[in-house]
């Protein structure tokens, strides 16, 4: 087992200030590191495998950071059929197979299943896209449990 600490403290200008902490145990963890390449080579396109499950429930912790944050960087998830998310959904966002690609213009932290399944799919799989004219790197710091019920 490893336990994954998180602390986060906000804080508003003159205002009120909030912070939280909260250990997640997790069996298994991961730090993946890749280069999305810029738009002009090899079509600014990288798939990065998050975990070989295709089970919402075990994805407990996913932290998607990058060192260059805007529109020019987006990312959609897939599970491990390959299918990004349910027919319907698929329908409504033009037929892509799949959600609306998601912006990634600042850090995104998702703590528990429940937030992890906002991505409507078990993250088996995370293809970023990079629109600038400068490569960007993109950290994954995913934590899950790696014996399902």
């Amino acid at each position: 087992m490893a336990l994954i600490n998180v602390t986060t403290s906000v804080q508003i200008q003159g205002g009120p200030q909030q912070s939280f902490s909260r250990a997640i145990d997790v069996e298994a963890y991961g730090r993946i590191e890749a280069t999305v390449p810029a738009a002009a080579s090899a079509a600014g396109v990288v798939t990065v495998e998050v975990q070989p499950s295709g089970d919402v429930t075990q994805v407990q912790f996913l932290l998607i950071t990058a060192s260059q944050y805007g529109d020019q960087l987006t990312y959609s998830a897939a599970g491990l059929d390959g299918e990004a998310t349910s027919e319907a959904t698929s329908e409504a966002n033009g037929g892509n197979g799949g959600v609306a690609d998601v912006t990634l213009d600042a850090p995104q932290l998702f703590l528990g299943p429940a937030a992890v399944g906002l991505l409507q799919v078990a993250p088996q799989s995370i293809t970023f896209s990079n629109s600038s004219s400068d490569p960007i790197t993109v950290v994954i710091l995913v934590g899950r449990d790696a014996t399902p019920p």
